[in-house]
């Protein structure tokens, strides 16, 4: 199984783990593949015109809400900032573009209070 994937199943295994740090590759590699597997449903629907398959899209992403709910909290604990750094995204605009930032910025090269160095 490539790395992606890897991260992908780690973090449908850690649920609601919202516990220690996740790479800059965990975050990213789970909301991608996410994200391309809904576009795959969309466009599925868009050729067959069965509605069936948005339904599975909407599906998915329900189930995917709380896995990346958890790995953006870890993500934002591996620069050493709490969980409620989440509730930037409540900032119109602005807001959106600094939690961005965040997922993208590598995380600290060290132990920190959240834990070891993913």
């Amino acid at each position: 199984m490539t790395p992606i994937f890897q991260n992908y199943v780690r973090c449908f295994r850690q649920y609601f783990q919202i516990r220690g740090r996740a790479s800059v590759g965990e975050f990213w590699s789970f909301a991608l593949v996410t994200l391309s597997i809904f576009l795959v449903f969309v466009l599925i629907e868009t050729l067959t015109k069965n509605e069936f398959y948005l339904a599975l899209g909407g599906l998915q992403i329900m189930l995917s809400f709380f896995p990346l709910l958890t790995v953006s909290i870890r993500r934002l604990h591996d620069s050493n900032r709490s969980g409620w750094w989440f509730l930037i995204k409540l900032i119109p605009f602005l807001g959106g573009l600094y939690f961005l930032y965040l997922m993208v910025k590598s995380g600290d090269d060290e132990a920190n209070r959240f834990g070891e160095v993913p």
